[in-house]
């Protein structure tokens, strides 16, 4: 094995010798390391920033779901439904909505196979 395909793992002390980094000591290496991390840590924040924004509007449409119409007409468009209800789900199964959904399912299986 070169040195030059060598790796510093930070499994063990002995292995800071094996950098392939002439002149590398194992506080330069610890440096790097710390430079790297730092340097990732604005772009996980960027991302969970992402994931937060993209995930909202699905969690809002899930909560108002499971409010009701007089609640969501006379509350505040954010609050917790209080009590929680399912009667907007019997009401869109009454409406035809499950009938429609199959057939949605068949034609999209037919048009796939």
């Amino acid at each position: 094995m070169t040195g030059a395909t060598r790796k510093f793992t930070g499994v063990t002390k002995a292995t800071r010798k094996f950098t392939g980094v002439p002149g590398a000591t194992p506080k330069s290496i610890d440096t790097a390391r710390r430079t790297r991390i730092r340097a990732v840590i604005p772009v996980y924040a960027g991302l969970l920033v992402a994931a937060a924004l993209t995930v909202a509007p699905f969690a809002l449409g899930l909560l108002t779901s499971f409010t009701s119409a007089q609640q969501f007409a006379t509350g505040a468009p954010l609050s917790l439904p209080d009590p929680p209800t399912l009667a907007n789900y019997t009401a869109l199964g009454a409406a035809g909505f499950g009938r429609a959904l199959a057939v949605t399912a068949v034609m999209a299986a037919v048009i796939t196979l």
